[in-house]
């Protein structure tokens, strides 16, 4: 919680006044976001934060956790990528690098990649590979 506290207070000054500019990454930090009814929604965790500009932050081993957004706060994912760039305003985060999804029934990994965080949606663009950890039977319609 502490490196939560001196995440959230050294990147809400970006928006107080453009004079502060940090100048030294933040290490191991996590930040965990809220749904309007105040149910977690998902966390970005990293082995370090670097700040670019107001809008940028590059995350080194980036961990985001998505949940299930209602008092049951179940994990539903995991998402790491070994860099990351994070869009504070806009809850996103990209990158080039290596991408590893795991739910309850899936994992996913790839290349290239997008995730928004408002829509909870994952974009894998290069090299993906799928596995299911359960049946597929009815989910999937071949038709000769």
């Amino acid at each position: 919680m502490f490196v939560t506290l001196i995440l959230l207070t050294k990147y809400s000054f970006l928006t107080a006044s453009n004079n502060f500019i940090p100048n030294a990454p933040v290490i191991n930090f996590k930040l965990p976001m809220w749904s309007k009814e105040g149910y977690r929604s998902w966390s970005i965790s990293g082995d370090q934060g670097i700040y670019v500009n107001e809008a940028e932050v590059d995350v080194l081993g980036m961990k985001i956790c998505i949940f299930s957004d209602d008092a049951r706060d179940l994990l539903e994912a995991t998402i790491e990528s070994p860099k990351a760039v994070l869009f504070i305003h806009e809850n996103k985060a990209k990158g080039d690098d290596s991408i590893e999804v795991t739910g309850e029934a899936y994992h996913l990994i790839g290349k290239d990649w997008t995730w928004d965080g408002k829509l909870k949606k994952m974009t894998i663009n290069k090299e993906v590979k799928v596995v299911f950890n359960q049946s597929l039977k009815g989910l999937i319609i071949y038709e000769k």
